[in-house]
C-alpha cells in the first residue's frame, strides 16, 4: 500500500514522521494527535503491516517506531566500481 492510499488518520500519522525524522514513541504520538495511547497504538501498527513504519520493543514496555529509509538503486556506474572492487579482490 503507498502512503496515498491509505487513509487520512493514518496519513496524518505517518506525516509526523516524516516532520520529525525521528523515531517516536507511542505516547509521543498520541501526545501530538491528541488520541489515547490505544488508538494511537492501532494506527501505528496498522502503518506497520502496510510497511510504512517499522518498530522495536525498547526497555519493559516501550514501544519506538520510525519511517524505514528507502534505499536509492544502486546506478550501473556504482555496480560497476563494486563489481570491479571484487574481482580485484579475487585476483
Amino acid at each position: 500500500m503507498t502512503a496515498t492510499s491509505l487513509s487520512e488518520s493514518l496519513r496524518k500519522t505517518l506525516s509526523l514522521f516524516e516532520e520529525s525524522g525521528a523515531p517516536l514513541t507511542t505516547i509521543e504520538v498520541a501526545d501530538r494527535l491528541s488520541l489515547d495511547r490505544e488508538s494511537s497504538h492501532e494506527r501505528l501498527e496498522r502503518l506497520v503491516d502496510y510497511n510504512e513504519l517499522e518498530t522495536k520493543n525498547v526497555g519493559t514496555s516501550g514501544r519506538i517506531w520510525w519511517q524505514p529509509r528507502l534505499s536509492p538503486k544502486p546506478s550501473s556506474s556504482d555496480r560497476r566500481e563494486h563489481d570491479l572492487e571484487d574481482r580485484d579482490r579475487l585476483l
